[in-house]
């Protein structure tokens, strides 16, 4: 009996235990999958064996998020910690003004920048991202990077780092030494299409490395024999290969001849070849053969014309040039002869036999390009004296030229020549020579102003205004008035960032080390701006209308939207004075016009006595939603609130006044008082940190006198608008930055705005 009483408490036990387990899946779960059973507590854990956690299972470690570019601009302006991309750029300008400490390198083949930085990723990690991404930050600094295709067809960067005196490249197969020592000019490197090798100058040559297994370097003779000085070697590529000479420089004489590689080889070009000494400059022909700049005393110029390889054209494609000149379309005629300037010796038979059957003026720009047999010169024009002087070299192998007599060009039908001065003469691989127009270059001194081309954008720099960009004939200041010194550009990456560093102008400056400046036009710039559209029409009247837009009428009226002017209709009332201002549903976020001394009292009371005293707190300037509202504007700004009591902010001594001030709250929290001629303060709350308020800035450019204004106020765009005067409006915006809708409607000269501050 006592044994059946056994069993069946042995029983009951595995039915509960099995309803348990089949209860609790977790339980069966560690049952059967060997998950770790977490770790007993200290009350729990067994003083004589310490829980050990089984080596099955990994605990992951903690992984630190990988640094961005946006956490480098947020470390570097703390201004942007709450600033998010813009989803459309704005003009260069506009955006964020970011100094860096860190290195920079511009990778110019594919538009990317690639910055240092020692909490970035290991290297290897960023390689791995490279591909995927257009701004890369790197622990090493950056001298070049050469792009490949790896094992995957996906495009892998291997880094070209300076070290110990020497260079080494990085991959993901680890670091290998490049190069035999520290002469390579790698800011003027490039990766040579179609054959995946580098072209690098050094000081006195080119090499060209093969870079596989093994680093192969194939280096040139020196350009120059002997130890003289001279200037920095230059290079392109011609129909076949690549040149290198080194142009005289100021005082240093330039290299007899060039050197080539092509097929594998480096071959030197002197007398025998046809290339003389002190080459300026190079300009590959399609026929193979080359067109030589040299240069002389005083800025003189002569050309040559050699032949590399035997010459050859595609007689087809010049007779059906040749065929263009005769085109009804004057455009298409001289886009016609520009292509056969660049053909050389190869094309003169061929022109030759077509000029049979041409029409006259066909036959007088036929016979132009013949006289290049005996005459070369630059295309369809010739040099007034003879003369013309570097002004520029630029990373896409172009160069730009200044004539100060000017050239003669033949132009219209008969090809009468016309002498254009100043001449700028821009030419560029892969296109004819060409004339810049010269209103676009009104204004550029070639003596002291330096103009920098890269992708397609002009860049010139003056002293006394730093790099401006170069629209039409149009020069719009970059740099705030504090950035000057970042005088050299070096380019811009695909996303439109510009990078300027501290230096002389020079085509071939490196971004590498020292501070560097990037404007980006996907961030906003921190530093305040109030950009001023005027407006006078004096045959009119300035105002606004109900709607509290303004306006300007001079027979009809229109008024100034957010992106368009609107003919306003013509029962459609126009306002003028500040009695006239009228009833509007838009929120009251500013005061409507100069304020006038009001009685207004709080209520006060002493606590000892409680009697109630009366404080007068000078002229009311504005309610905000919340109630609080602001007082005086010319020696304090007050802040009355029913809540939190009473603020009074003295004005600092430069920014107080002694004219009726008027106070505008924009929709950003931001107030503008305006309390003296001429001048608007920028005034920022900082929520009870510190002061009450912060003046941010004070802005007088284009700020009209307040003793002509007639009203200030916030319209429905946002914008601050100042009737003045009988006819004047002056539209300020206090975003810093004129919408381009609005833009486009402004003249020329209301578009190249102030230096910013």
């Amino acid at each position: 009996m006592a044994q059946l009483n056994k069993r069946v408490v042995l029983f009951i036990a595995a039915v509960i235990f099995t309803t348990l387990v089949l209860a609790s899946p977790r339980l069966w779960k560690r049952l059967n999958h060997n998950e770790p059973v977490p770790s007993p507590t200290a009350a729990t854990q067994p003083a004589t064996k310490p829980f050990t956690r089984p080596a099955t299972r990994k605990v992951a470690a903690a992984t630190k998020p990988s640094l961005t570019f946006l956490d480098v601009v947020r470390q570097a302006m703390p201004a942007m910690s709450t600033t998010r991309p813009l989803t459309i750029p704005l003009d260069l300008r506009d955006g964020a003004h970011i100094v860096l400490n860190d290195p920079v390198y511009l990778d110019r083949d594919r538009g990317e920048l690639w910055i240092t930085r020692s909490d970035a990723d290991p290297t290897p990690e960023a390689l791995k991202k490279a591909g995927e991404e257009s701004l890369h930050l790197t622990r090493e600094q950056v001298a070049f990077v050469h792009w490949t295709i790896d094992d995957n067809r996906q495009a892998a960067p291997q880094l070209i780092c300076g070290r110990d005196g020497s260079y080494e490249l990085m991959d993901a197969k680890g670091r290998r030494p490049i190069g035999k020592a520290d002469h390579y000019q790698w800011s003027n490197a490039r990766t040579w299409p179609g054959t995946g090798q580098i072209i690098v100058p050094t000081d006195n040559g080119l090499s060209i490395f093969e870079i596989g297994d093994e680093i192969k370097e194939i280096a040139s003779p020196p350009i120059i024999e002997g130890d003289a000085k001279h200037g920095r070697v230059e290079w392109l590529y011609d129909k076949r290969g690549v040149l290198a000479w080194v142009p005289p420089d100021h005082l240093l004489s330039g290299s007899n001849g060039a050197v080539r590689f092509v097929e594998g080889k480096w071959q030197r070009l002197g007398e025998a070849e046809d290339f003389p000494a002190n080459i300026l400059h190079l300009i590959p022909m399609e026929d193979g053969s080359i067109l030589q700049i040299t240069g002389g005393a005083d800025a003189a110029v002569a050309f040559h014309v050699a032949s590399l390889d035997p010459v050859s054209v595609d007689e087809e494609k010049i007779n059906t040039l040749v065929d263009q000149l005769s085109a009804d379309n004057q455009e298409d005629r001289d886009k016609a002869y520009q292509e056969l300037t660049r053909y050389g010796p190869g094309s003169w038979p061929v022109i030759r036999k077509a000029m049979k059957d041409q029409v006259a003026e066909t036959k007088l720009r036929l016979e132009k390009l013949l006289e290049s047999q005996v005459s070369p010169s630059l295309g369809e024009m010739t040099l007034v004296d003879g003369k013309m002087r570097l002004v520029g070299r630029y990373p896409d192998r172009g160069v730009l030229f200044y004539a100060a007599k000017g050239v003669s060009v033949p132009r219209g039908p008969d090809r009468t020549p016309q002498v254009v001065f100043p001449a700028w003469i821009w030419i560029h691989p892969g296109e004819p020579i060409q004339l810049v127009d010269e209103r676009k270059m009104e204004g550029i001194d070639e003596a002291n102003d330096f103009p920098f081309y890269y992708r397609d954008e002009w860049v010139v720099v003056k002293a006394e205004r730093g790099p401006s960009l170069l629209m039409g004939p149009t020069l719009t200041a970059l740099l705030h008035k504090s950035e000057l010194d970042f005088c050299t550009p070096i380019g811009s990456d695909r996303h439109g960032r510009w990078i300027f560093k501290k230096a002389s102008p020079s085509a071939w400056a490196t971004a590498e080390g020292g501070e560097t400046l990037i404007l980006d036009p996907t961030l906003p710039d921190t530093v305040p701006r109030l950009p001023v559209y005027t407006i006078h029409d004096a045959q009119g009247v300035t105002g606004w209308n109900k709607g509290g837009w303004p306006v300007r009428k001079a027979g009809g009226a229109w008024s100034l939207e957010a992106d368009r002017w609107r003919a306003m209709a013509a029962d459609e009332a126009v306002f003028t004075k500040p009695d006239e201002i009228p009833p509007t549903s838009q929120p009251v976020i500013a005061a409507t016009k100069p304020a006038t001394r009001v009685a207004t009292t709080t209520a006060a009371t002493n606590p000892t006595t409680q009697a109630i005293a009366v404080v007068d707190h000078g002229r009311l300037l504005h309610t905000d939603p919340a109630g609080r509202r602001y007082y005086d504007g010319n020696k304090s700004l007050i802040v009355a609130d029913a809540k939190n009591g009473e603020i009074t902010w003295p004005l600092p001594e430069a920014a107080q006044g002694t004219m009726p001030p008027t106070l505008i709250r924009t929709r950003e929290n931001i107030l503008f008082l305006f309390n003296a001629a001429g001048r608007v303060l920028r005034i920022k709350p900082t929520e009870g940190v510190g002061e009450p308020f912060e003046l941010e800035a004070t802005f007088t450019t284009k700020i009209p006198d307040l003793q002509s204004t007639r009203r200030i106020w916030l319209d429905p765009a946002g914008r601050i608008n100042i009737a003045y005067g009988q006819s004047d409006l002056a539209i300020l915006f206090p975003e810093g930055v004129i919408p381009k809708p609005i833009k486009l409607l402004m003249p020329g000269a209301e578009q190249d705005e102030e230096q910013p501050p």
